[in-house]
């Protein structure tokens, strides 16, 4: 036998070995026991690093053939424990594990030099010691950040004096043998800044009087300039203090660390202030990852100082902004946290003469946990994922070529674009339709580096794009939903991209400054949202035009031509404007940051005073939501609910508000509309909505003139209907020039002739006749435009677009309107002037305008619409349903517009809500799960609930809120009825890859976040905020240890059973029957399901057949045969147990469970005389737990309090049919 506890010399025992005299066999002590890999030998505990006690037990059971007591020693990573020669007298630590092999007697390193204080800030001298534990070693150290050695540094006799800032380093030897080297960092602070503190979080940066840090410079395109080494310098953060809300440079730092510091960045080097670019380093150099300020670790972080001069970021928060949307919105981009940094490169004490100002410290794009995450390339380039950068060439490297690969040049690269020829050589600058077409874009390669990559690798991924390119420009492919473009890109991420580009407009925007990306699943990804800092937002122009940014760049032409991608990039639109892109989710995203900077430190950032930092915030946000409003109406108008949703009584009626079109809609969870455009056979046509009728189309008659100063008069008449309009051009829309021919489809009647550098105005006078104009409604203006226009309807103004504030007849437009939009129909809502329509003869009016008299091409194209709304009796509901609805309208589709109603339901609450089982550590991914692209095994993780009530539960505001995140607000389920099962998921798609698609109804959604492994805290809270349940689980017993990595799941042990079961308390939870668990359902037995099987009759007749003093229920829960006579497995015994290193006797019950019989409840129970019966927590406690098989397990339980001298003790086991 094998074992780690002294009281159970029998814990494990081998199975048949035979060993040969002076050999070896290993055993794992793994904790998996039998469920361990075919072929391998694994007990049924594990060893502890901290130590434990260690016994080999003969076969006797009682003899102790060898023990390491009261335990062998703590043991670091890779050393081992053993002895010499079979010499039982010779224990020691090895510094070279040796299993299956002789033991090797080589010495461990010496222990690393330990400080006797971290590092930290101070302003008085500071005294501190050195020490290892390693006896007989001599330590050496330098205080100046040099490595120390026996040649180089002083012999550390006694404690050392620091009366300045200093990087302090150690290494310990010992018989020629080196230890590690460790090291700690001191930076003395200046008087002027012992009792500095701030709302905000605060940074170091200290060179040790190294001079200004490095930077490489910048070019056009990047070319020639050379990277530069890091300098190294200690980096410190502290954060705000839980108590006081304030940092203190005197506090003890969050993150301080040796660090590699350099410039970055290309124009943004040349600000007043500089971006660096951090590495952290270990004492050897070597990166370091650290957790900055709450961020996940990582070695490489970016600190941006937000420039207030016009062409950087005027409002400091052009890159930050996006950033924190994209989370918001659930899209990872890099966190931040907003400091406020010092910086020394003088050398010296730290003073307020160091002060930099406002810095954002962010996450590098990068691959890693919490990042981008994906595996490594292989080296033959099969396997893995890449990151691009899309950019300015790379830098020569530091050291200049040739490189580790063997470069001499920059590398990167171009794809061929849609003629599918390459027309750029490799490393060069790009040449006819290959994308990048950006002359300083190039792509370039990050991960891996371009200096570093293998020919093997570089060859993978430039023939990736080239069957990806294959695909997407071949018409009779590109489309199929299996093998379409589809299948090398991710759509959505795409979509948002542009989103982003979209809302900004960007001025790098799909040109440089991207990091596209392949993952794991073989899939495309833009990359996060990057560098929004110059030319953007207002900076760039005004807030409306522009429908699609620079959408003829990269790959986007092709998709947009795709109505499925179209559809797509519509969709995420506005379900972000629902949740995180709202225009009060824009403000507060704003003034969130604003409230962290604050009016002081802006105004020492450069704003004048308070009112100009105001100005720009309130010029920020009112930009972007009137860029955001305007492009809402560029769409078709979703469905508007008479109640979006919520809580209801029965029999309510939904309706809709009319729409321009006919709305569609399912109950049934699926989309109205399906792929290619067309009407699902799901949806449900509402019968409300708008008839429209076109009034005026394009290509009809219209009456244009270029006016003079004199011709028309001056004023408005132009535009009613008595204007005498017949010595106008006569001709067809749309009117215009183009010497280049870009607009020549598009333009029926030219004005080469008359408006070419003639003048930057046309008129045009469009007439339509109306029947019964009162009967409409509804009126929507469309209009084709080069470079803006003002509408009129009947001498009325109703829309306008880059429009001077006062109008002459040769107004020039006030913004341009890129050539790829003009020729694309934009949508103006100009319902509110519906009543400005009259019987009979109408006049729409167009004053055109160019943005210059210059300019090579002038377009106007204008149609209008009007409608008749209907309304419908409405849709009765009389239970809870999802209800998903568009708009039709000729083709075009709106958005998707949900509203989930709940009839008749209750608030969730600790009373109904329970979960009832979570997979918190399943198997690792099989041949098939890896082969479709899962390979992380928390991608399978699973949390089910359940409703124990018996009314049907509105779950809208319940929450996880640790442990994971989600919300069912906004979930696929938000009602639950009694009885019934709700699931979510870490990944939906690996989720079903492994149950298949059955429980697919009872997904909830997916969940942001992981199960911990080790156990972990989970809350989950209702819509007021207060706790349905908060409970911790464990991975070690009493809990059940079989979930932890032997793929079984957590059950909750019969959910509807009383007393409520209390989800903290490890007995109210057990292994599931099978791996994987039961996701969806029970997972356990019945009682007179048993009695069925084993052939007893119900109602019960006999309570005993097999007479062996054991009933049914009995037989039932420890999962014997009620017809084959055996003996109880329950014991009752007195036990020395070692609790928290103190030996004492307890009263210990061993028993074995079925694992399935959730219907029947346990209670040890004590007496001391047979009358008064103890049990519950106060009493008896589950103590720990052993599978045994896949159904059964047995169970330790042991008195809370020692039984110590007590004369006599009895006990029971009450078992109760639930």
């Amino acid at each position: 036998f094998l074992s780690d506890d002294s009281s159970d010399l029998t814990k494990w025992s081998f199975p048949p070995l035979p060993l040969a005299p002076g050999k070896r066999t290993i055993i794992f002590a793994s904790g998996k026991g039998a469920t361990g890999p075919a072929g391998e030998i694994h007990t049924n505990f594990k060893l502890r690093a901290a130590g434990e006690y260690l016994a080999l037990v003969a076969a006797s059971g009682s003899t102790i053939l060898q023990e390491f007591s009261p335990k062998y020693p703590a043991l670091d990573q890779d050393f081992s424990y053993g002895i010499l020669g079979g010499d039982l007298s010779t224990t020691r630590v090895f510094g070279s594990p040796t299993p299956g092999q002789p033991n090797d007697a080589s010495i461990p390193p010496p222990s690393e030099v330990t400080f006797s204080l971290n590092s930290r800030t101070f302003s008085d001298p500071l005294n501190l010691s050195l020490a290892t534990e390693t006896t007989g070693a001599s330590i050496y150290y330098t205080t100046d950040g040099s490595t120390p050695s026996t040649e180089n540094g002083m012999l550390y006799t006694s404690a050392i004096n620091l009366t300045s800032t200093s990087h302090l380093r150690a290494i310990a030897f010992k018989e020629g043998v080196a230890g590690p080297i460790s090291g700690e960092n001191y930076i003395r602070l200046a008087a002027d800044l012992v009792n500095y503190e701030s709302d905000l979080p605060l940074m170091i940066i200290d060179n040790f009087g190294a001079g200004t840090v490095p930077a490489k410079g910048w070019s056009g395109t990047g070319s020639g300039v050379r990277q530069v080494a890091r300098q190294s310098a200690v980096w410190a953060t502290f954060d705000l203090n839980e108590t006081t809300g304030l940092a203190s440079l005197t506090d003890r730092p969050q993150m301080i660390s040796r660090t590699g510091i350099r410039g970055r960045g290309a124009f943004s080097s040349t600000w007043s202030q500089k971006p660096y670019s951090m590495e952290v380093w270990d004492e050897n150099g070597e990166e370091k990852d650290v957790d900055v300020l709450g961020m996940p670790a990582h070695s490489d972080w970016v600190l941006y100082y937000p420039d207030i001069d016009r062409n950087k970021d005027p409002s400091m928060m052009f890159n930050t902004f996006m950033f924190e949307l994209s989370n918001n919105m659930g899209r990872y981009a890099a966190r931040i946290r907003w400091v406020e940094a010092f910086v020394n490169t003088n050398g010296g004490d730290l003073s307020l003469a160091d002060r930099r100002g406002v810095y954002a410290i962010f996450e590098k794009v990068s691959r890693g946990k919490g990042r981008l995450e994906f595996d490594k390339l292989t080296e033959d380039g099969t396997e893995g994922g890449w990151l691009l950068g899309l950019n300015r060439m790379d830098p020569i490297p530091v050291g200049g070529y040739p490189t580790e690969n063997g470069s001499t040049r920059p590398q990167l690269f171009h794809t061929w674009g849609p003629n599918r020829v390459s027309q750029t050589s490799a490393n060069s600058a790009g040449s006819g339709d290959d994308i990048p077409r950006q002359s300083n874009g190039y792509l370039n390669f990050d991960n891996p580096s371009g200096y570093r990559i293998t020919a093997t690798q570089r060859a993978a991924i430039e023939d990736w794009f080239v069957e990806f390119e294959d695909v997407l420009y071949d018409n009779s492919r590109w489309l199929d939903p299996i093998n379409g473009y589809r299948k090398y890109l991710d759509p959505e991420d795409f979509v948002e991209y542009f989103i982003f580009n979209n809302l900004s407009r960007n001025g790098d925007g799909m040109l440089i400054s991207m990091f596209p990306w392949k993952g794991d699943d073989g899939k495309l990804r833009m990359g996060p949202a990057w560098d929004y800092n110059w030319s953007s937002y207002y900076i760039g122009g005004g807030p409306t035009g522009t429908f699609r940014h620079r959408g003829d760049r990269l790959w986007y032409r092709r998709l947009f031509n795709d109505p499925d991608f179209e559809q797509l990039y519509a969709d995420r639109w506005f379900y972000h404007r629902d949740r995180a892109m709202s225009n009060r989710g824009i403000e507060s995203i704003i003034d969130g940051q604003a409230a962290e900077i604050g009016t002081t430190r802006a105004i020492r950032q450069g704003f004048s005073n308070e009112g100009s930092w105001n100005s720009e915030l309130n010029t920020f946000k009112n930009w972007l939501t009137t860029r955001a409003d305007w492009y809402d109406g560029q769409f078709t108008p979703r469905p508007v609910y008479n109640q979006n949703g919520g809580e209801v009584t029965g029999n309510f009626i939904v309706k809709f508000s009319p729409s321009s079109g006919t709305i569609y809609y399912t109950t049934d969870g699926s989309d109205p509309r399906i792929s290619g455009g067309g009407i699902s056979p799901s949806a449900i046509q509402f019968e409300g909505g708008v008839t429209m009728t076109k009034v005026v189309a394009e290509g009809d008659r219209v009456k244009v003139t270029i006016p003079t100063a004199t011709a028309p008069p001056p004023g408005l008449g132009w535009t009613s209907a008595l204007f005498n309009d017949t010595t106008w051009l006569t001709g067809t829309t749309g009117i215009g020039y183009d010497r280049v021919n870009t607009y020549d489809p598009h333009i029926d009647l030219n004005l080469d002739a008359t408006m070419d550098r003639v003048n930057t105005s046309a008129y045009l006078r469009l007439e339509f006749n109306l029947a019964n104009a009162s009967s409409y409604d509804v009126m929507r203006l469309q209009m084709k435009y080069d470079d803006g226009f003002v509408a009129y309807l009947n001498g009325n103004l109703i829309a306008s677009e880059n429009s001077p504030a006062s109008l002459v007849w040769n107004s020039d437009a006030t913004g341009g309107h890129p050539d790829t939009e003009a020729i694309n129909f934009v949508t103006f809502e100009v319902s509110a002037h519906v009543g400005k329509l009259v019987e009979g003869t109408n006049i729409l009016a167009i004053h055109g305008l160019n943005d210059g008299i210059g300019s090579s091409d002038f377009l106007i194209s204008p149609e209008l619409e009007v409608g008749q709304s209907t309304v419908s009796n409405g849709l009765v509901l009389n239970e809870s349903v999802l209800i998903t609805a568009r708009t039709r309208d000729g083709s075009d589709w709106s958005a998707p517009a949900e509203a989930y109603f709940l009839v008749d339901t209750i608030p969730a609450s600790a009373e109904n809500l329970f979960i009832s089982e979570f997979h918190y550590r399943p198997a690792d991914a099989n041949a098939t799960e890896l082969a479709a692209g899962f390979t992380d095994r928390d991608d399978f993780e699973f949390i089910e609930l359940m409703n124990r009530g018996s009314q049907t539960i509105n779950l809208s505001g319940v929450e996880f809120i640790d442990g994971v995140t989600f919300d069912f607000s906004t979930a696929e389920i938000r009602s639950l009825a009694p009885g019934t099962r709700v699931l979510i998921v870490k990944n939906l798609a690996a989720f079903e890859q492994r149950y298949g698609s059955k429980f697919s109804s009872q997904i909830a959604g997916e969940y942001s976040g992981n199960l911990s492994n080790d156990g972990e805290l989970i809350t989950l809270v209702d819509a007021t905020g207060s706790n349905i349940l908060s409970f911790t689980y464990n991975d070690q017993s009493p809990w059940p240890e079989e979930p932890d990595g032997d793929s079984y799941t957590l059950v909750l042990i019969s959910p509807t059973g009383q007393p409520i079961p209390e989800h903290g308390d490890p007995s109210s939870w057990r292994a599931s029957a099978s791996p994987g668990g039961s996701p969806g359902d029970t997972g356990s037995s019945n009682y007179n399901d048993w009695k069925i099987a084993n052939g007893l009759p119900i109602p019960e007749i006999d309570a005993d057949p097999d007479r062996d003093g054991r009933d049914n229920l009995l037989e039932y829960f420890e999962g014997t045969n009620p017809n084959s006579s055996d003996l109880a497995s329950g014991t009752i015994a007195i036990e020395s147990l070692t609790l928290e290193g103190i030996a004492d006797e307890y009263i210990v019950f061993r028993f074995r469970r079925n694992l399935t019989a959730d219907d029947v409840s346990l209670a040890p129970q004590i007496s001391d005389e047979l009358n008064n019966w103890l049990e519950g927590p106060a009493n008896i406690v589950l103590h720990e737990r052993t599978r045994i098989s896949d159904t059964e397990e047995n169970l330790v339980f042991r008195s809370t309090s020692p039984s110590r001298s007590e004369s006599q003790k009895f006990g029971r086991l009450k078992l109760q049919l639930k």
